[in-house]
């Protein structure tokens, strides 16, 4: 019995709370257009009536008064914010607004910065390998070379010592 009472509640409070939803939407030429909005978008919005959607209404379409009613709801806010115009300051903030710019300008005048210099013409290569990626690049280059000599030591059955060493000459080695 009681679990009959609280589905007829549950399903009491579903429907009163869709009505409550439904509200009427003043459009920018006059007339208005009742329903719950179900699926807003960057382009417009879809409004749910008791039996059927409508087709998606371009928020242009609608009167400031409706999208300060849309702003309202979470959903719809980031759509409708870029289409309501800020409100104007008074004439405390906008005096205050003067004084702070005022107060800006000189800082930010002062924060400027030279460009870096840019390097001589004279670059030779080894400023290139005294770099990071450079000695990065030649310890790349003597590891192959070892690892060169290791292998032909071991398959000519030589002592790996003494070829990978002599492998790291350039013009003796591999």
């Amino acid at each position: 019995m009681h679990r009959v009472l609280l589905i007829c509640f549950c399903a009491a409070l579903l429907l009163l709370g869709g009505a409550a939803r439904a509200a009427d939407f003043k459009l920018a030429d006059g007339t208005t257009v009742s329903g719950e909005p179900v699926s807003p978008n960057e382009r417009g919005v879809i409004l749910k009536t008791e039996d059927k959607l409508s087709t998606r209404i371009l928020w242009s379409n609608f009167s400031p008064e409706a999208l300060q009613e849309f702003q309202k709801d979470a959903r719809m806010k980031p759509f409708v914010d870029l289409l309501l115009a800020p409100p104007a300051p008074a004439e405390k903030e906008k005096a205050a607004m003067k004084k702070a710019a005022k107060k800006t300008a000189p800082a930010a005048a002062a924060n400027t910065f030279a460009p870096p210099e840019r390097p001589s013409a004279n670059v030779s290569i080894t400023a290139g390998l005294a770099s990071p990626v450079g000695l990065v690049a030649v310890l790349l280059f003597i590891a192959a070379h070892a690892y060169a000599g290791f292998e032909i030591a071991r398959y000519r059955n030589r002592p790996p010592i003494l070829i990978c060493s002599i492998s790291l000459v350039p013009i003796l080695g591999p």
